[in-house]
């Protein structure tokens, strides 16, 4: 139990007097021995503070503690929030730092209400949902290394079989293919072991910033607890994308006996065969990310958000018009602004280098497949290009006054109709090929689809995602409220690793990985 002596008495202190506080007024920030508390309680200007004991203060967590609401680098009291970069700053950071940025408002006014908004349970949900991978992953590597060891009896059985049909000179031979199976396995399942034990190091991170934001939560002062919780956040987005971050520990591990042709002539062989492991990803793919944000009043814009391949934050491009589609051709980045009217070619580098490509009317929804583009213009139609923006051909559509969302596929169109709860399958010159509607399907949004044909669909007023047969004759629902699914509104297949990714409207990351039968 902490002491209170690491505590003094802030106006003792002032006083040049010692004295031990027995508790923390988190409105003065400071703590108060017995005497200046009942002080502090009559005093006009501090009767209506909160004050706790200073043994609940000392278990607070340290980095709650030594949060400062002075900005570091100007001595300046922090009375701005930047929404853009996420962070706090005083007049002088603002001035010079965030003039460009949109969504800059009074720091006072962004913590108002912050114990009573969705700031708090969103942060325990990511929390929650970050620690379950996390243990699932982990379980994952146990588990897979039950299965080396099954693998490994099933080979030593297989080698056995082999070895009964032949003579004494396979007994060499058989030995040195066990020896390295029996080595083979063991490194693996080393590897393994190491990467369960890394996870688990990772878990107690998670369990500690839950244990945190529990000691936390009910603090009362509003702008402290907002500091500690974009602190928590900001550890939450590191670990959240580190625990997706591609690592050859993290793969699966599979050995398997590959039995050598040279078997048939068994007596001028050296070797029975070899024992290899197989690779199979568990992880996002190798590659930047890149997502297109809308500020909620769409006339103040958006911006392009863009992480590295480690999860870590790349850049944060502000842009005056509100991005709406978003997708990668020709080593460029596809960008529609719907309410400009506007479909860009940013750089590739760092997407800030805008060139219009075509400004014929509200673009909305993108689809790349190879060199050729699609992109929704409400009220026209589906417009097809090539990857330099020549235009192509323009498809009508039944409702071209909704037209929002659309997916291109090797030689097919689809697009949804989110107020009649319709998905439309064309070809490329326009013919209707299907249409569906479910009853169970409502306010379908984006889509996509599998190497298969199956297509999956957002369907935002359902809080679900449904995959639905290449014919469009059959449908399933994959994920639903049961699952934390609410409101579903983008949706991407990765067909290196078969996951399909899904964001609400929120923005909170959906990863669900699939396996075909």
């Amino acid at each position: 139990m902490a002491e209170s002596s690491e505590f003094r008495c802030g106006p003792c202190e002032s006083r040049n007097l010692s004295n031990n506080a027995l508790l923390w007024c988190s409105v003065c920030e400071e703590g108060l021995c017995t005497e200046c508390s009942e002080y502090h309680k009559v005093s006009k200007s501090s009767r209506q503070h909160s004050t706790l004991p200073i043994q609940n203060y000392h278990d607070l967590p340290s980095f709650f503690r030594s949060l400062s609401k002075t900005c570091h680098l100007h001595g300046e009291p922090l009375v701005l929030y930047c929404g853009t970069h996420q962070e706090s700053g005083c007049a002088e950071c603002i001035a010079f730092k965030h003039t460009k940025c949109i969504g800059v408002t009074l720091l006072s006014q962004t913590v108002k209400g912050i114990k009573d908004s969705e700031y708090i349970s969103i942060t325990k949900r990511k929390i929650r949902g970050i620690r379950t991978h996390i243990e699932e992953m982990k379980q994952n590597r146990h588990a897979n290394i039950v299965r080396l060891q099954q693998q490994r009896v099933s080979i030593c059985e297989e080698v056995t079989r082999y070895r009964d049909t032949v003579n004494k000179h396979l007994d060499d031979i058989e030995a040195k293919i066990l020896k390295k199976m029996l080595e083979t396995v063991e490194s693996e399942s080393e590897k393994c072991k190491q990467a369960e034990e890394k996870l688990e190091g990772q878990l107690s991170k998670i369990v500690d910033h839950e244990r945190s934001l529990s000691n936390i939560e009910n603090y009362e002062n509003e702008e402290h607890l907002f500091l500690g919780m974009t602190y928590l956040n900001k550890c939450l987005l590191t670990e959240e994308l580190k625990s997706n971050t591609k690592h050859d520990d993290f793969q699966e591990k599979d050995v398997e006996l590959v039995l050598a042709e040279e078997m048939k002539n068994f007596t001028n062989i050296v070797c029975m065969g070899n024992i290899k492991t197989s690779n199979k990803p568990n992880s996002l793919p190798d590659g930047r990310i890149v997502l297109a944000i809308a500020n909620e009043n769409e006339s103040k814009g958006g911006y392009i958000d863009g992480f590295k391949a480690d999860g870590s934050h790349s850049f944060s491009q502000p842009h005056s018009e509100c991005p709406f589609g978003i997708s990668w051709i020709n080593n460029n980045l596809l960008v529609s602004f719907s309410k400009a009217k506007i479909l860009a070619s940013l750089g590739h580098t760092y997407f800030n280098t805008v060139h219009f490509l075509i400004s014929k009317g509200n673009v909305y929804g993108l689809s790349c497949y190879g060199d050729r583009l699609a992109f929704a213009v409400r009220g026209k139609g589906i417009v097809l290009a090539d990857k330099e923006g020549t235009l192509i051909k323009t498809i009508p559509t039944v409702d071209n006054g909704s037209l929002a969302h659309i997916h291109l596929c090797k030689t097919k169109l689809f697009y949804t109709d989110y107020n009649k709860n319709y998905l439309y399958c064309l070809d490329l010159n326009g013919e209707e090929l299907w249409k569906s509607t479910f009853e169970e399907i409502k306010g379908p949004r984006n889509i996509c689809t599998d190497e298969s044909g199956n297509i999956f669909v957002a369907a935002t007023e359902s809080n679900a995602v449904y995959v639905i047969s290449a014919d469009g004759s059959k449908f399933m629902k994959l994920l639903g409220q049961d699952d934390g699914m609410s409101e579903p509104k983008a949706i991407y297949f990765n067909q290196q690793n078969s996951e399909l990714i899904v964001v609400n409207k929120r923005g909170e990351l959906f990863i669900c990985s699939l396996q075909f039968l």
